[in-house]
């Protein structure tokens, strides 16, 4: 809330964190001011629920130490004796480590969350950042959402974090990507960052694409890559025209399709007569798009399928040069 507040969007989550009580004397704080329940096994964080409607995730200040390579190997130790500066330690992204104090007036900022912001900036806050690889995907989220770039001095972190990407759940995966789909301003800010941090490897369906020769005549722009990033900034301008609002599935589709519509391209690109083409990639794309939906978590690999939304992206990137 704090973060949306500082870039002037609709505040909706509301994450309070408080020192010094500990989590039964806020059951009953909290219980006197509307309705409450409990949700997380190993760290519990109290929901409640106003008569207006309004929610608050209340939880106490915590350390998380890690014990193994799963998202799960964790040791968390609640602690309400600890000092903000500590607890603010183990944000993941410094635009993510600011507080507001309703009870100073005042807005706690000790790594330069308003600085990184006004600089679209994206900063890993601490050393505490390496724990969890799943912030890598957060980060693409985050920087496709709000067009933020990476601080490039960080890529030898993330490039040593990319040994736990096969420890990370697929279902965990997909809501990162599912967010990028659905929420993204600068959708090409995204898969750039996954770029910038070296994790587009992973993803050799959208890397190949860089340096993959096109026709000068018909795309001025460069390579396919860089085709593709401009072709799926578009979607934003697509959605504002037609009313195609966030929770839409028309927008995962479109936005995913006009991702991979291209993907054939690096393995179906030649020079004949002089002239740079790129025959049958869009079915050579159709066949790659159910792989790469399941590295990004979509799809169980025994009900590829099943998946209404591959079949549908998979449609139209076979389709994508029909018009």
């Amino acid at each position: 809330s704090v973060r949306d507040y500082i870039m002037d969007y609709p505040v909706k989550d509301y994450d309070i964190e408080v020192y010094g009580l500990n989590s039964d004397q806020i059951k009953v704080a909290a219980g006197r001011l509307g309705s409450i329940s409990i949700t997380g096994q190993s760290f519990q964080v109290i929901k409640l629920h106003l008569p207006s409607g309004t929610e608050f995730d209340i939880s106490i200040p915590r350390r998380d130490r890690k014990i193994g390579p799963l998202h799960t190997d964790y040791v968390i130790q609640p602690d309400p004796t600890m000092t903000t500066a500590e607890a603010c330690l183990r944000r993941d992204y410094t635009i993510n480590s600011a507080m507001y104090d309703p009870l100073e007036d005042t807005l706690i900022d000790y790594h330069g969350a308003v600085r990184d912001i006004q600089l679209r900036l994206l900063r890993p806050t601490s050393y505490l950042f390496k724990d969890d690889a799943l912030r890598i995907f957060r980060g693409m989220q985050f920087a496709g959402r709000f067009g933020l770039k990476f601080v490039s001095s960080y890529r030898s972190v993330t490039q040593a974090m990319k040994l736990e990407y096969s420890y990370l759940k697929r279902e965990r995966i997909w809501e990162e990507w599912l967010k990028w789909a659905d929420l993204s301003k600068y959708p090409s800010h995204g898969i750039e960052f996954l770029l910038d941090t070296d994790w587009l490897s992973f993803y050799p369906e959208l890397y190949n694409m860089i340096g993959c020769r096109q026709d000068p005549h018909h795309h001025p722009e460069g390579d396919a890559f860089v085709h593709n990033m401009m072709a799926v900034d578009e979607t934003v301008r697509i959605f504002r025209e037609n009313n195609i609002e966030p929770g839409s599935e028309a927008r995962i589709i479109t936005r995913l399709s006009v991702l991979l519509h291209d993907i054939g391209k690096p393995h179906t690109t030649i020079v004949d007569t002089g002239k740079i083409k790129s025959p049958g990639h869009d079915q050579v794309g159709a066949l790659m798009v159910p792989e790469f939906m399941e590295k990004i978590g979509r799809v169980n690999p025994d009900q590829k399928s099943n998946d209404k939304l591959v079949d549908s992206v998979q449609t139209l990137v076979a389709n994508h040069m029909r018009h």
